[in-house]
């Protein structure tokens, strides 16, 4: 009895340490995307974020008190976290739910995006989403917002239409041609092609 639950656990432990740099690679990906985009003050930290959220809805900081999610975020940016109270919340619990503030938070700026699909994206893509390949990208998100979703259409498999898929790998290239201009057009498309 004991050596089933001892394995169960040592699987469960297994798989919580497996995903945490996922969750890490991802919350952090996604706040540059929000800082870009000027939806969280640039000096703020994920597990900060997380941390403030968890405490501040203790004290009934909640979304449903506010007319829309970015006058919720500022109310938790702006909240003071009690410092015993942080050394109780893991680093874990911390980036989760700072990750659930941040795709809210674009949920509502760019809800053409589909978060969850492209959450899915950078989790299986995080190799590519560099901080500088991320910032690109939210600022595509102001001024192209249908070409960011389309690229997550095109890398999650869900889209099929040719001239669909050429066009998110034109947009790939753009972000490739930003992140480093000393390349040509053609190892741009390359670069993108490899994702």
């Amino acid at each position: 009895m004991f050596g089933f639950l001892v394995s169960a656990v040592s699987s469960i432990v297994t798989a919580i340490k497996a995903i945490v740099p996922v969750l890490k690679a991802v919350a952090n990906v996604v706040m540059s995307i929000c800082q870009t985009l000027g939806l969280i003050k640039p000096e703020e930290k994920v597990e900060d974020l997380g941390d403030k959220a968890i405490q501040a809805g203790d004290e009934g900081i909640r979304p449903e008190n506010y007319a829309n999610y970015q006058d919720y975020v500022k109310a938790v940016q702006d909240f003071q976290v009690d410092p015993e109270k942080s050394k109780r919340i893991t680093p874990e619990e911390k980036m989760a739910k700072a990750l659930e503030v941040q795709a809210n938070l674009l949920a509502e700026k760019a809800p053409e995006l589909g978060v969850e699909d492209y959450l899915n994206l950078i989790a299986n893509h995080m190799d590519y989403f560099t901080p500088e390949r991320s910032t690109e990208l939210g600022k595509l998100l102001l001024t192209e917002s249908g070409s960011v979703a389309n690229v997550a259409e095109v890398l999650n498999g869900t889209e099929k239409n040719p001239d669909k898929i050429s066009e998110a790998y034109d947009t790939l290239a753009k972000v490739e041609k930003q992140v480093d201009p000393t390349i040509s057009d053609s190892e741009a498309l390359k670069r993108a092609m490899q994702i």
